[in-house]
């Protein structure tokens, strides 16, 4: 017997153990969950913890992700308005589409469906368009990026809340999945 195949089987269990330990840490950081609860409200959303704060963000919350896939940052953004007389969810996802078409290049609507957010009824609006990525992250290049968008509309007591889960089109089914995720455990 020669001395190497000795030396294969404890190389081959070790190397076993690294991976195992590596992906237990992978998985453990991966399901770190930080609870935002608004301060002027109900709303209560779990994101991922690695995620950072938007400085200067006019929104309830904004978070982005640590990478920028295709020049532009996996994005989760609340923001949360007075509904007007008789609004339902369907009537604002309405006006948010028509006003949006005015406001962002090559908008389209991708497809719009009734679900329950926290309870409540609500609508599920998937939406594309086309961003300057420059106008998010000043270091990138000026090559304009498809952008992915999925976006919860609630209506509750009198508020609209708006939960928008943004990413590059190339990230965007992976951002859909957490999205959905994270609305399961939405409460208002």
């Amino acid at each position: 017997m020669n001395r190497w195949s000795r030396l294969d089987l404890p190389v081959w269990i070790l190397l076993a153990a690294m991976l195992v330990a590596g992906w237990a840490v992978k998985s453990a950081a991966e399901g770190r969950r930080f609870t935002f609860t608004d301060p002027g409200g109900t709303l209560r959303l779990a994101y991922p913890a690695g995620w950072f704060g938007v400085p200067g963000s006019t929104h309830v919350l904004e978070v982005r992700g640590p990478g920028a896939a295709g020049g532009f940052p996996d994005t989760i953004a609340v923001t949360k308005t007075p509904a007007k007389e008789g609004a339902t969810p369907e009537t604002v996802a309405e006006e948010d589409a028509l006003t949006r078409g005015k406001d962002l290049p090559m908008y389209r609507v991708l497809s719009v469906r009734k679900a329950r957010v926290a309870g409540r009824d609500g609508m599920l609006v998937r939406y594309a368009y086309v961003a300057d990525p420059f106008d998010v992250r000043p270091d990138a290049d000026r090559f304009p990026v498809a952008v992915g968008a999925l976006e919860a509309v609630v209506v509750d007591r009198g508020t609209v809340y708006r939960i928008r889960f943004l990413a590059a089109a190339s990230r965007f089914r992976q951002m859909e999945r957490l999205g959905l995720k994270i609305l399961q455990d939405v409460s208002l």
